[in-house]
């Protein structure tokens, strides 16, 4: 097996990530490649270095400096929702949706035609007063989807407006 494929099995044993498999494998390994060995030695004599070490303490000046800076970023952030707000009124709705709408409506209710025929017929099942009652929904997004976003854009410039967020120019 490669040796380098070996000293990342050794150090996700390190971690304690290591399948019984891939730990057999590693330790045959180690029985036969001396280079793995010192590999592993001085891993874990940096792994028993590091956790000598002292924790850093950080000076009360420096942390004080931090939390004023962190504080004033996040009041001169805008809030995500403006953010998302006002980058969505930006976009306006393609003229390719505005088309394709009444195509999707018009085969929504052929659908729907053939669907409530059959349930009509009493010789429909479940599964078609399933199939109706899904395209119906689908109907009634088709058709109050524009309303619905052009009525939330018109409400979110509006309460932009009155926030103080839209600036005159």
């Amino acid at each position: 097996m490669r040796c380098k494929k070996i000293r990342l099995w050794i150090i996700s044993a390190t971690e304690g990530d290591l399948p019984d498999k891939a730990h057999q494998a590693v330790e045959e390994h180690l029985r036969s490649c001396e280079a793995c060995v010192g590999f592993k030695r001085d891993l874990e004599t940096l792994r028993r270095s590091l956790a000598a070490l002292p924790e850093p303490e950080i000076s009360e000046l420096v942390a004080a400096e931090t939390r004023t800076r962190c504080h004033a970023a996040v009041r001169s952030a805008r809030p995500l929702t403006a953010a998302l707000a006002a980058g969505w009124r930006r976009l306006p709705i393609p003229r390719l949706i505005w088309a394709v709408i009444p195509v999707l409506v018009l085969l929504t209710a052929a659908v729907m035609a053939f669907g409530l025929q059959e349930l009509a017929d009493e010789s429909g099942s479940l599964l078609s007063a399933a199939v109706v009652t899904m395209v119906l929904q689908n109907a009634a997004m088709l058709v109050f989807a524009p309303i619905l976003l052009k009525t939330w854009r018109r409400k979110s410039s509006q309460s932009a407006w009155d926030s103080g967020g839209a600036h005159a120019s």
